[in-house]
């Protein structure tokens, strides 16, 4: 079943500063929003999710906040083939957060929409990554044609990818992970500082056999 999506119902809010704040704000990655710092080094809310959103159930047993706070990816096997679930990324969009949960498929990267979050602190909610959690548990066996039920998922073949970037977090900025093809480069943001991007790069380059760079 499809997916649906609507925009954001409230008024968004935000900085149009672009400095790097020092003052226990964060400089969210590349929009110049300032956000409050978290205890764990995460942003600490979320936005008010669409209708759109998937409420999606984590099967039995499994406890989402556990997969919420995976530092390493899960590497299943699918019909045979072999998948890479990396849970936690989202784009940076003009006014709002645009949630993914990544699949990396050997023939092409599955970006699973979540959800949209607001920018601004007053609008945001708790619990996104356990919300993005789930989804990624539900969908990570799911048939290919499943990963872009909805409108705003995608995928990138690897046939035309150039380059697979992963920078790991720091004090100011957070995780990042590129895309790159020919005609545009796909940025991806984790919300936790700590991510092991070390071990995801090493996964993908026992996967493809292009270019995946680590820093």
């Amino acid at each position: 079943m499809t997916r649906d999506e609507t925009a954001p119902s409230a008024p968004l809010r935000g900085s149009d500063r672009s400095d790097e704040p020092t003052d226990g704000t964060e400089p969210d990655p590349e929009s110049g929003i300032e956000l409050p710092l978290s205890t764990d080094g995460g942003i600490d809310g979320d936005g008010d999710p669409t209708e759109g959103d998937s409420g999606a159930t984590a099967p039995a047993g499994i406890d989402p906040d556990d997969d919420a706070r995976r530092k390493a990816p899960v590497v299943v096997e699918v019909d045979s083939r072999p998948r890479v679930w990396a849970t936690g990324w989202y784009r940076v969009r003009p006014r709002t957060f645009h949630h993914h949960e990544l699949f990396f498929d050997p023939d092409r990267v599955y970006c699973v929409y979540v959800e949209e979050s607001f920018k601004s602190y007053l609008l945001r909610r708790s619990g996104r990554e356990r919300e993005a959690a789930k989804v990624g548990r539900e969908y990570l066996t799911r048939p290919l044609d499943d990963l872009l039920d909805h409108s705003r998922s995608f995928a990138i073949d690897i046939v035309n990818v150039d380059e697979i970037r992963l920078r790991s977090g720091s004090l100011l900025f957070k995780p990042k992970l590129a895309v790159e093809t020919s005609g545009q480069t796909s940025e991806f943001y984790h919300w936790r500082r700590g991510q092991d991007v070390r071990t995801l790069a090493t996964t993908l380059r026992d996967m493809y056999d292009i270019d995946v760079t680590e820093k």
